[in-house]
């Protein structure tokens, strides 16, 4: 499979992650009308690819206009907090985009001075919010006889109110990590990856691949690397063999503090790389599979085993985080990768399980860690090699995909 880098998503704080959470469930706000000095209580919510922010609405005049109840994030230009109005009123105003009709209020209506009513911020600005709409933008001058352009209208935008603090605090985290992941692509360079190793995957930065999985950049930059050198993935024994310590400890060193990491990584040999990888996965603090663990402990009580186990494993992934599961994908696609190059570098389906299961499968079982008992953490070994083989038994006959992380595909253990 051909990869690129795409887009480079910066890394979400906490309260930008429980904000987005937020409004994909549904946020409570006050919403201004954009042609009265009305308001009215609704619910935002945030579509799942994240593009659109729509509300609900039950009032006559909306049911007369058909009024589209939502805005795009890419027509937004600018967020703005803070209750005291501009000189011209900022108004939802129907545009094209919006629907058929256009008109505004007038500027000399007093909306969002007194428009709120008893839902009036009063003392309390900072919980106002206002998505300024590209239509905002002026017109620009007559190229023919430079005439000025003609004086802006009220901005087209969508303002809300906040119902308290906290719920404020995570839509400004949100809609300005939103905002700013819409960005230009940034170049996957060494501040991107740097401090990967050993951080949440909530913390780390991630790239757009061409399946459309968002996994850590540090996990494709190794790959993109692995790919370019002589041997890569036709290493005899990749991923089995290990590389030199001291080889390893200066690569993992120089990515991680960001010391010329992109030419570390051109330097570094195939089963560096490979280790590197398998090191990344080991690192992270929370375990991949631990919130879906009592689930896959059942299916294994359940005593089945092979490709129909691992059709089963597939369904769980929408309970892991969505960067976990992301890279659980991601890691069953670099297994084809391998053993598609089995006839040069004598690593099979077998194989490879073998050398990922311990660190793709971290969490899915109990691995003994406060008894210490030599018999458990044996079981806990073989029980991991058993999922991860199933599993990727599963990805061979029908590759996993990006739909698998959400729920959304069809299961091919009921076919």
């Amino acid at each position: 499979m051909e990869r690129r880098r795409s887009v480079l998503k910066p890394p979400r704080s906490t309260a930008a992650a429980e904000g987005v959470a937020m409004l994909k469930r549904g946020a409570a706000a006050i919403k201004f009308s954009r042609a009265s000095d009305k308001s009215h209580p609704t619910t935002f919510r945030l579509s799942e690819d994240e593009r659109v922010l729509s509300w609900e609405g039950s009032t006559l005049s909306k049911v007369l206009t058909r009024e589209k109840r939502e805005v795009a994030l890419a027509d937004v230009i600018e967020l703005e907090v803070g209750a005291d109005p501009p000189p011209d009123p900022l108004a939802l105003q129907r545009t094209a985009a919006f629907g058929p009709r256009a008109h505004h209020v007038d500027s000399a209506s007093p909306s969002f001075r007194t428009s709120a009513g008893r839902h009036s911020s009063g003392g309390e600005p900072h919980r106002m919010l206002t998505l300024v709409l590209i239509g905002s933008l002026p017109a620009p001058p007559s190229l023919n006889d430079g005439a000025a352009a003609p004086a802006a209208p009220p901005r087209d935008s969508l303002r809300l109110q906040c119902l308290d603090d906290k719920s404020a605090a995570l839509w400004r985290a949100a809609l300005r990590a939103l905002l700013e992941e819409r960005q230009p692509p940034s170049p996957l360079g060494p501040a991107a990856i740097a401090g990967s190793f050993g951080a949440p995957l909530d913390e780390v930065a991630l790239v757009d691949t061409p399946s459309g999985l968002l996994v850590p950049g540090v996990l494709e930059a190794l790959l993109l690397a692995l790919q370019a050198d002589a041997e890569g993935l036709r290493a005899e024994g990749i991923f089995r063999v290990s590389a030199l310590e001291s080889e390893l400890v200066e690569a993992r060193r120089r990515v991680q503090e960001a010391d010329e990491s992109e030419k570390a990584l051109a330097q570094a040999s195939a089963h560096c790389l490979a280790s590197l990888i398998k090191a990344y996965l080991r690192e992270l603090p929370l375990e991949i599979w631990w919130p879906a663990r009592e689930q896959v402990i059942a299916l294994l009580a359940d005593g089945g085993g092979g490709v129909e186990l691992g059709h089963k494993l597939r369904e769980l992934l929408p309970s892991l985080s969505r960067r976990a599961s992301a890279v659980v994908v991601w890691v069953c696609d670099l297994m084809a990768e391998v053993i598609a190059q089995e006839a040069h570098n004598r690593m099979g389906l077998s194989a490879m399980t073998a050398v990922l299961a311990p660190v793709l499968m971290r969490g899915a079982v109990d691995e003994g860690e406060e008894t210490l008992d030599p018999r458990v953490q044996m079981t806990a070994a073989e029980d991991k090699i058993k999922l991860a083989g199933a599993l990727f038994q599963s990805h061979l006959e029908r590759p996993l995909t990006v739909a698998d992380t959400r729920g959304r595909s069809s299961s091919v253990a009921s076919a």
